[in-house]
C-alpha cells in the first residue's frame, strides 16, 4: 500500500511540478516508479520495500526543491488580502448590514 501510494504521489509531482526537473530526474524518476510498479505485481515484500526506497531516494532531490519553492512563495491568503479579497473561508464584510428584532409566532 506504501507502494502504490509513494508512486502515486511522485506521478502526481511530476505532473505538477515538470518545469522544476533538472537533467535525468524525470527519466530516473519515471525508472523508479516502473519498478515500484513490477515489484507490486510479484508480491514480493523486500522486492517492493527495494523498489519503494529507491524511489524516495531517486526522487528526494526533486521533492525538496518543490517543498523549498512552495515554502519560498507568500502563502495566497496574504496575498489575497493585500489585494482586498477575504481570506479562504471568511467572507468579506457587507457595509449594508442592519440589526432587527423579530418574533417567532407559533
Amino acid at each position: 500500500n506504501q507502494a502504490e501510494q509513494t508512486a502515486h504521489q511522485m506521478r502526481e509531482m511530476l505532473k505538477e511540478h515538470e518545469a522544476k526537473l533538472e537533467g535525468t530526474e524525470k527519466t530516473d524518476i519515471e525508472a523508479a516508479i516502473e519498478d515500484v510498479e513490477k515489484a507490486r505485481a510479484t508480491d514480493d515484500k523486500a522486492a517492493i520495500d527495494a523498489a519503494t526506497e529507491k524511489l524516495q531516494t531517486v526522487a528526494s532531490g526533486f521533492g525538496k526543491r518543490v517543498y523549498e519553492a512552495a515554502n519560498a512563495q507568500p502563502p495566497q491568503q496574504a496575498a489575497a488580502g493585500a489585494a482586498g479579497a477575504a481570506p479562504q473561508g471568511q467572507s468579506k464584510p457587507d457595509d449594508n448590514i442592519k440589526d432587527a428584532d423579530f418574533t417567532v409566532e407559533k
